[in-house]
Parts: C-alpha cells; sequence; structure tokens
C-alpha cells in the first residue's frame, strides 16, 4: 500500500477522447496502461480505448481500441468493469448485451462473446478468477420497460443463475421496490471469501381492491443472498434470500448499510440497528433511535 505521507503524483500526460465516462468503473490502470469506456450521445456511440504514455509528448497515446460492436444502434451503456486482461460492458435499450471483452494484447482489443437478456446489471463484480461475475441490476420487459430488480450469476458465456424481485402491476395490486443499491454499488455488501451479497430494499405495496382505501404497506428489509458458483445445479449459485426486517415506524425509514462481523450481519437505517445471527437464522437484538425522531421530525417523510 502507498504511504500517504512519502506518495507522491506526477503529471504524465493528457487526451481528449469523444464522448463522457459514466462512473469510476468505466476507467482502469493495468500494466501501465489506462483503460477507458466512452459514450456519446446523438447518436449514442461507445467506445473503449486503451491509452499509454507517450515519452515524446505531454499527449497520451492509443495503443488499442474498440470503435464497432459495443451495443446495437441507441443502446446506452449501463455498466463496465475491468479484470486484468479481461473487460465486461453492458448496454442497454430492450435487451442486455453484457460484452466480454480480450485485452490481453492491449494494441488490439476484442470483443470476445455477448450475453443477451431482458434487463440490465448497473453493476458487475468479479467474483473469482473463473471468468464468474455477479450483476446486480433490472428486470425489463419485450419493450425495455422496468419490471423490478434482479441480480445474476454469469461465466463469460451465459447467464447461470438469476434472482428476481418483480414489481407487480395487477389490477388489484400495486407493488414497488426499490433499492440504493441500483445507483451506489457502495450500498452492497458483497464478499466472494464469504461467499455472500447483500442490500437494501424499500418497498410499497397498494391493495385496489378497495377503492375507498388508498393506503400504502410499507417495508424496509435488508436481503442476503448465498453464492456459490461450485454447486451442482446452476439454478442453485443464488440462494433464496435471508430476509432481514427493521420495524414499521411512522416515516419511510430505509436500511441503509449491513455490516458482516464473525457470522452476524448488523443491518442500521436513522431508525434501528438489528443484527441477525446467520448460523442460527434469528434476530439477536433491535435497538431503537427514537432521539433522531424527537430531533429530526422536520426532515423524514411521513409515512402517511
Amino acid at each position: 500500500a502507498l504511504d500517504p505521507e512519502t506518495a507522491s503524483v506526477s503529471y504524465v500526460g493528457q487526451k481528449t477522447l469523444p464522448g463522457y465516462v459514466g462512473d469510476q468503473y468505466w476507467m482502469d490502470e493495468y500494466d501501465g496502461n489506462f483503460r477507458v469506456v466512452t459514450s456519446t450521445w446523438n447518436p449514442i456511440h461507445n467506445a473503449l480505448y486503451v491509452l499509454t504514455e507517450d515519452e515524446t509528448t505531454d499527449e497520451l497515446k492509443i495503443l488499442g481500441s474498440i470503435q464497432e460492436g459495443l451495443g446495437q444502434p441507441n443502446e446506452s451503456i449501463k455498466s463496465v468493469r475491468f479484470n486484468g486482461d479481461q473487460g465486461y460492458v453492458v448496454t442497454f435499450e430492450t435487451h442486455d448485451p453484457l460484452y466480454s471483452i480480450d485485452l490481453s494484447d492491449p494494441t488490439a482489443p476484442v470483443i470476445t462473446g455477448a450475453i443477451e437478456e431482458p434487463g440490465f446489471s448497473t453493476y458487475l463484480h468479479v467474483w473469482d478468477n473463473n471468468n464468474h461475475l455477479i450483476g446486480f441490476g433490472f428486470t425489463a420487459d419485450e419493450n425495455g420497460f422496468v419490471t423490478g430488480m434482479k441480480i445474476s450469476a454469469y461465466d463469460s458465456e451465459t447467464v447461470l443463475d438469476e434472482y428476481q424481485l418483480l414489481n407487480q402491476y395487477a389490477s388489484d395490486l400495486y407493488s414497488y421496490s426499490y433499492s440504493e443499491a441500483s445507483y451506489n454499488p457502495k450500498a452492497l455488501m458483497i464478499s466472494p471469501e464469504k461467499g455472500i451479497i447483500a442490500f437494501p430494499v424499500m418497498s410499497w405495496t397498494y391493495d385496489a381492491s378497495n377503492p375507498n382505501d388508498w393506503t400504502y404497506t410499507y417495508r424496509s428489509e435488508y436481503l442476503v443472498f448465498f453464492i456459490d458458483f461450485s454447486a451442482a445445479n446452476p439454478s442453485d449459485i443464488i440462494s433464496d434470500p435471508i430476509v432481514i426486517t427493521q420495524d414499521p415506524t411512522d416515516y419511510y425509514v430505509g436500511i441503509d448499510r449491513g455490516v458482516y462481523i464473525d457470522g452476524i450481519i448488523y443491518t442500521l437505517s436513522y431508525a434501528q440497528l438489528v443484527s441477525y445471527n446467520l448460523s442460527t437464522h434469528s434476530v439477536l437484538e433491535k435497538i431503537t433511535f427514537e432521539t433522531y425522531f424527537e430531533q429530526n421530525n422536520d426532515k423524514v417523510y411521513p409515512a402517511d
């Protein structure tokens, strides 16, 4: 690790590329080269570049690039992940092509595969050294309309397993689920060593069978999944979730984070801390933060 007291930063060079960079995962440094994915609007054009230092100028030079094939027409980039000599890019309009990219030759990066499925992943996590990925994102219908959330297990060629949290829009029932993890990967708790992925979910359900009652039911939950890529049956790679709930309040307060310590999951929100034993599948303790509501009742949204 770098020592912050002695580490230094020096200017090497710059390069102007067309388009924008979505987040930190669209960029990566590996073996002295800088890899970056960019996208433009109107028209949408997605590209990958491998840049390196030019010793004669202050401009980074392009070693290699992929200018075509990252997405069909009108498909925007939803997530990117680099892992050594491998790269992964998800694009979406109505379906999710997950592109696998071979970066072993930085002068000639090449797309080696594309997995198409409904929906898309907003975050990709490299699970191990066997080209296994976990994706977190959304399900979608044939028109690209988001219908819920999902986590998916991939290898470099196919979808191995998937767990969907579908929203329901029946004539007498409306349900909707949301997670901060959909736009902030830091809300995810991921540990390949422990075989765990977990995230908070806020859910609303409305029963329209009684037109005189417009009451929504709200739930604050934390879902914990066990991941096992060695499972004999691919459909068992992603377990059914352990659901940790916090007590309902008069406010829409969601679980912010979960922490794993010695087999215990601690879920934290502005309302409560709930500890859960993964071995016994039982709640150990609930601590309610009543003083928060007494001091901040004008900073949260009433549930009614």
